[in-house]
């Protein structure tokens, strides 16, 4: 395990809610990168996820397909692609099999510079859908989920990172 505390702020910015995870790592930033960018290993890191799968492509316009522990599922494109630095998808939360109460997710995956060497963030931003008191529930339900989901996250991660340059 990584040695550093990762830190998760979860915060609401208008109507959306903001959760983003800083986590050090004693590893050099292309084993960060190749860890990162291991989307099926993913899903053996992430505790709301069974299995990620990518579609097509490469990079910029990559399609995956993630599922969740009870068998959901759902689509998802890389709209952002910095080689070596980092990289976002966007959640089709409008498809039809789309099984959360979310209209829309971005997240962005990016290697940071730290005091003491370097690590990596996620930054999700999540807008509810539903009636004002929906909104206010998923905001109460979501915020301790989202950081033990990061948290988990961050720490296998890290762990894997480590492991790997261990080796």
């Amino acid at each position: 395990m990584s040695t550093t505390q990762a830190t998760v702020t979860v915060a609401r910015h208008h109507d959306k809610l903001v959760a983003i995870l800083t986590q050090p790592v004693n590893a050099p930033k292309p084993t960060i990168w190749q860890v990162m960018t291991d989307h099926p290993g993913y899903a053996d890191v992430a505790d709301n996820l069974s299995k990620v799968e990518v579609l097509s492509g490469e990079g910029l316009g990559m399609q995956r397909r993630c599922a969740g522990p009870k068998g959901e599922s759902w689509g998802e494109t890389c709209d952002h692609f910095v080689e070596g630095q980092s990289f976002g998808f966007r959640v089709h939360t409008d498809a039809p099999d789309y099984p959360y109460p979310f209209a829309a997710i971005h997240g962005e995956w990016r290697i940071v510079d730290l005091d003491d060497g370097a690590g990596f963030e996620i930054e999700i931003h999540i807008t509810p859908k539903g009636s004002w008191f929906s909104k206010l529930m998923i905001r109460l339900v979501a915020v301790p989920k989202f950081k033990s989901v990061l948290l988990t996250l961050g720490q296998g991660w890290a762990a894997r990172m480590e492991q790997d340059t261990a080796s």
